[in-house]
C-alpha cells in the first residue's frame, strides 16, 4: 500500500500596514512624536522620506526623461530644526538644450492649535530662483510659521533629460547628523 501525503506549507508573516503618505494629510498624532532615548538631542525628527524614479517619453522631444519624485515631512523639535524649513533642489543643465527641470512643487507648514491642524502653504513670494554657475540653478523655497513642534512637508517632481545620470537619495541632512529619523 502506498500513500503519499501532499501538504502545502504556509509561512506566517507580519502582515503589513500600508502607510498612507498623502501630501497635506497630517494627522493630530504625528504631532505627539517625540524623540527616542537614542538622540534626544535632534533638532527634527524624520517623519517619513520616500520617492519614485521612473522613465517617461516627452511629449515636446519624444524621446526618454528620467523622472525623480521625492516627498519628505519632518517634525522640527527646536529653533536648530528651522533651517529644514528653507529647503534647495539643484537642477543640472549643461551648454546643450539638456536640462533639468523642476516639474511640480509644493510645501507646506502645519502647527496644532487648538485641537486643530492649522496649514500654512507655501507663497509664491517665498519661491528663489538662483543661477549658481553655468550649470546648476538653485530652486529655494522658504516654509512659513515654522516653531518648535512644527511639522513641514515638500513634495516635488524633477523631469531630467540626463537618463544616465540618475539622482541620488541625498540632502544636506545625512543619516548621522541632526535630524532623527523614525522610518
Amino acid at each position: 500500500m502506498l500513500c503519499i501525503w501532499i501538504t502545502n506549507l504556509y509561512a506566517q508573516t507580519k502582515p503589513t500596514i500600508k502607510k498612507d503618505y498623502k501630501f497635506g494629510k497630517v494627522l493630530p498624532s504625528e504631532f505627539e512624536i517625540k524623540p527616542n532615548s537614542q538622540d534626544s538631542s535632534a533638532s527634527a525628527i524624520k517623519l517619513f522620506d520616500i520617492g519614485n524614479c521612473y522613465f517617461e517619453i516627452s511629449s515636446t522631444s519624444g524621446s526618454f526623461v528620467y523622472v525623480y519624485e521625492r516627498h519628505v515631512r519632518y517634525k522640527i523639535l527646536n529653533k536648530n530644526g528651522y533651517d529644514l524649513a528653507n529647503f534647495k533642489i539643484e537642477l543640472y543643465k549643461n551648454s546643450n538644450s539638456s536640462k533639468e527641470d523642476l516639474n511640480f512643487m509644493d510645501a507646506a507648514t502645519y502647527n496644532f492649535i487648538d485641537g486643530k491642524v492649522a496649514i500654512s502653504k507655501l507663497n509664491k513670494d517665498a519661491k528663489f530662483s538662483e543661477e549658481f554657475n553655468k550649470n546648476y540653478i538653485f530652486k529655494k523655497f522658504a516654509l512659513p510659521n515654522v516653531k518648535e513642534g512644527s511639522i513641514i512637508e515638500f513634495k516635488y517632481k524633477i523631469k531630467s533629460d540626463f537618463i544616465f545620470t540618475l539622482r541620488g537619495w541625498r540632502s544636506k541632512q545625512t543619516f548621522q547628523h541632526y535630524i532623527l529619523n523614525i522610518t
